[in-house]
């Protein structure tokens, strides 16, 4: 085969994605291979939190946390509010 063929079938990293999942994926993995993406997502977070706990939204924002999320099958019931899911869950991996 020539040498043209060979790179091409290789694939660049800036070849468009051949499967619809990798226009979803590819960006996200990028992103994440960036070290600091993790502290620039947890600044903008917590500053959104901090606008939304002391703007005229509050209440609203408080009660978001008190929702409920869980899995219910037949008499067992598995729930916790979003504030515990964070808290236990998601904390935990963290």
């Amino acid at each position: 085969m020539n040498r043209k063929l060979m790179n091409d079938m290789r694939g660049h990293p800036t070849q468009l994605p051949k499967e619809h999942i990798d226009w979803v994926v590819q960006p996200i993995t990028r992103f994440i291979k960036v070290e600091a993406a993790a502290g620039v997502v947890l600044l903008l977070s917590t500053l959104l939190a901090l606008s939304l706990a002391n703007s005229p939204l509050r209440e609203l924002f408080n009660s978001l946390w008190h929702i409920s999320l869980g899995i219910n099958i037949g008499t067992l019931a598995f729930e916790r509010s979003l504030h515990g899911w964070i808290n236990d869950a998601v904390m935990t991996l963290f």
